[in-house]
């Protein structure tokens, strides 16, 4: 299993969910919407690692160091959710705007 961490955070009138070990990430109006986007944003990039490298996720850079920064800082937050599907576990956490 994969597991990936996400950080969840307000920008603007925006929500914005931003992965940390690869660099992708997602932005909606509504929590609800973020976590549908992030979900596919990622399972998009997984698919096409796996057509192009046969690597989950190959050839995808860890996100800039403040998104790491960011996770350290919320981490004794309890997850605001996960997603779990095709041998990747996502767990998102609520954070401070960056």
């Amino acid at each position: 299993m994969t597991t990936i961490s996400a950080v969840i955070y307000p920008e603007a009138d925006q929500w914005v969910g931003q992965c940390v070990e690869y660099d992708i990430g997602a932005q909606a109006p509504t929590m609800d919407d973020l976590r549908e986007r992030l979900e596919a944003a990622i399972f998009a990039n997984l698919n096409e690692s796996l057509r192009t490298s046969d690597v989950p996720f190959g050839g995808i850079d860890p996100a800039p160091e403040r998104f790491h920064e960011m996770l350290e800082q919320c981490a004794e937050l309890p997850p605001l959710g996960s997603i779990e599907r095709d041998h990747v576990s996502v767990a998102m956490r609520l954070c401070k705007a960056a």
